[in-house]
């Protein structure tokens, strides 16, 4: 019983050390740009995370739509979506780094013809890749494209700066 308590104990101390170490936060703030079928809308995007360790992440992120598109007579507009996802990244060296990330998310849209307005939501899994370059100590670029099961397929490129904590 000892010998179990004394494991217990030493795991709990170095894993939790352990996890300090690894574990580093960041903030992104860009601009998005969302295809779907013959809609283009842009939004402002918001991303948290944070690194588990050197090769593998968790974030968060929401889009707010800015502006409208219209396609055949239908005004279309992005309210808002949030979306997580688990990054698996490659650094190259000098800063930069590849990664491929999978999750899941959430749009709500709202479509306009004739007077009458509709809002819809939907959620799909989510799959993308992109690159990272941390140009000076925490401050970097993000580019990312993202591909959604949702709405008939959803295509989104992001350029984000990315602050690391």
């Amino acid at each position: 019983m000892k010998m179990l308590l004394s494991a217990s104990a030493a795991m709990a101390v170095l894993s939790g050390g352990a996890y300090a170490q690894i574990s580093q936060a960041y903030v992104g703030l860009g601009g998005s740009r969302v295809d779907a079928d013959d809609v283009n809308l842009n939004a402002f995007n918001v991303r948290l995370g944070a690194d588990l360790n050197e090769f593998f992440a968790i974030e968060g992120e929401g889009l707010i739509g800015v502006g409208d598109d219209t396609a055949g007579g239908v005004k279309v507009k992005l309210n808002y979506g949030v979306a997580g996802f688990v990054r698996a990244r490659a650094p190259l060296g000098d800063g930069f780094s590849v990664h491929a990330r999978a999750g899941f998310g959430w749009l709500e849209a709202e479509a306009t013809a004739g007077g009458m307005t509709m809002s819809e939501d939907e959620s799909g899994f989510g799959y993308g890749a992109g690159a990272e370059w941390m140009f000076a100590g925490p401050n970097g670029l993000r580019f990312d494209y993202t591909r959604y099961n949702m709405f008939d397929d959803i295509n989104v490129w992001t350029v984000s700066y990315v602050r690391r904590f």
